[in-house]
């Protein structure tokens, strides 16, 4: 279940505050063997009533998450395909015969720059310009090419050279792109005034209040508006390599509350292109798991998973803190101060400043907030008076290590058996007692939940991609 197994990995990094770097997961030494949080918590929080709610369940929340799903797991880099408008670059030479009795075959010659060139071939494979090359370009990666050497047919485009053998050397730029593409976007988002005009700040220089770096774009599903509609749109009808300017009015109930209702300017630049997997049952038994038997199965199942979310979600904007355990608030803050050089060094700017940006949090708003985000499972687990049975602390380190297992194996492309060698070393040794018992004691919470609330489903407002599709 690679999906379900990645979420229980981010519930880990959030809850336990557990840095996944691109080399591999790293923990640090302060407080990996104890416990957390065994108080009285109720001395420290008051939850919201929450048994016997009513949860309203919106489906385009479910359509989102399908989508966000496929977004992430797009890792094939886009092939030219038939129907498609792709930007391509032809270039033609003549074809060079050297004395038959020496040399029979023939050789690339000089470019006939006449018919040479970079240009949009709309609808791929529909003989729109020539057929013999364009069955070439199909199934071609974008960047590559090669030369081959054909003889033009009777109808080509250019008469004076119908029936001619060339060379040809060909590659496939760009596609033009449209809905349901999924793109990498480097970036950079501008405050502005009323006229569009880029606002500084107190030392002159520009303000930013976002960035997506070449080295570490942001992956953009069009069309599914997991970014603000805006800014999607303005990523239309462009090809690989443009630079774009797009302003955009952000709505006005988005989170952040210097950003919403109002207007801003992205300079951005599309630096990739990938194939979207098609959500269909093998996709979701890829990526989710091999129990589920159809599409309807396990969007009832996840459904059910999502609702938990929001149950959970629901009960910490309830929750109110009292205060805030010194000792754990030391341990978050050196953990913060450890992640930040590594941080500063991958993106450039500082951890502190990247918090403000993203979440309009300083330091010690951000570490309060991962602190009550901890809290709430502690402080449930009380009121439910839930105590992890040592078998199912037992099944969450076989979860973790599975979990590891297939991390390991995805970005340090290790072998099945070596990753999981891995796998077992870092949760027993590094996560430890506190991240196992952590991890028992979130799917317990999870399973018995359900039994506190009752789902009213709102109807479909989301606009998706795959429902499109």
């Amino acid at each position: 279940m690679k999906k379900i197994i990645s979420l229980i990995i981010c519930i880990i990094c959030v809850f336990s505050l557990v840095s996944c770097t691109d080399d591999e997961p790293q923990t640090f030494t302060y407080s990996i063997n104890d416990l957390k949080y065994q108080y009285t918590m109720s001395e420290y929080v008051t939850l919201p009533t929450y048994k016997g709610t009513q949860l309203e369940f919106e489906l385009d929340y479910l359509q989102q998450k399908i989508d966000n799903g496929i977004l992430t797991n797009a890792t094939e880099e886009y092939v030219a395909s038939r129907g498609d408008d792709i930007y391509v670059t032809l270039e033609y030479f003549k074809v060079d015969y050297l004395d038959p009795e020496t040399q029979t075959t023939p050789q690339q010659g000089e470019k006939i720059t006449e018919i040479s060139g970079s240009f949009l071939l709309e609808d791929l494979g529909a003989a729109n310009y020539c057929s013999a090359i364009e069955a070439r370009l199909m199934g071609l990666k974008i960047g590559s090419g090669t030369t081959a050497r054909i003889t033009l047919p009777a109808d080509f485009k250019y008469e004076e050279y119908r029936g001619k053998s060339v060379y040809v050397k060909y590659s496939v730029d760009s596609k033009k792109t449209q809905l349901g593409d999924i793109i990498d976007v480097s970036y950079t988002g501008y405050y502005v005034d009323e006229n569009g005009n880029i606002l500084k700040d107190e030392k002159g220089a520009d303000k930013i209040f976002d960035k997506a770096t070449s080295d570490s774009p942001a992956k953009v599903y069009i069309g599914a508006y997991l970014f603000i509609e805006d800014f999607e749109k303005g990523l239309v009808d462009q090809k690989i390599g443009d630079e774009l300017e797009i302003y955009v009015t952000f709505p006005s109930d988005y989170p952040s509350t210097e950003l919403a209702g109002k207007k801003a300017l992205f300079k951005a630049k599309i630096e990739k292109m990938y194939i979207a997997p098609t959500y269909d049952i093998q996709y979701i038994k890829e990526y989710y798991g091999s129990e589920y038997i159809s599409i309807n199965d396990f969007e009832n199942k996840y459904k059910e998973q999502l609702a938990n979310e929001l149950m959970m979600s629901k009960i910490l904007s309830g929750m109110t803190v009292i205060s805030y355990p010194e000792r754990e608030y030391n341990i978050n803050l050196y953990e913060f101060d450890a992640l930040a050089p590594s941080f500063e060094k991958t993106y450039e700017m500082s951890y502190e400043e990247y918090i403000k940006l993203a979440y309009n949090m300083t330091k010690d708003e951000y570490i309060k907030y991962n602190m009550k985000n901890e809290m709430i499972y502690y402080a449930l687990a009380q009121d439910l008076k839930i105590e992890p049975s040592a078998g199912a602390i037992d099944e969450a380190k076989e979860l973790l290590i599975k979990a590891y297992t297939d991390y390991y194996m995805a970005q340090s492309s290790l072998a099945e058996d070596a990753a999981k060698e891995k796998a077992t070393s870092y949760v027993t040794e590094k996560l430890g007692t506190s991240g196992i018992y952590e991890q028992a004691l979130i799917t317990q919470i999870q399973e018995v939940l359900k039994s506190n609330y009752t789902i009213k489903e709102i109807p479909q407002t989301y606009d998706s991609i795959t429902d499109a599709k």
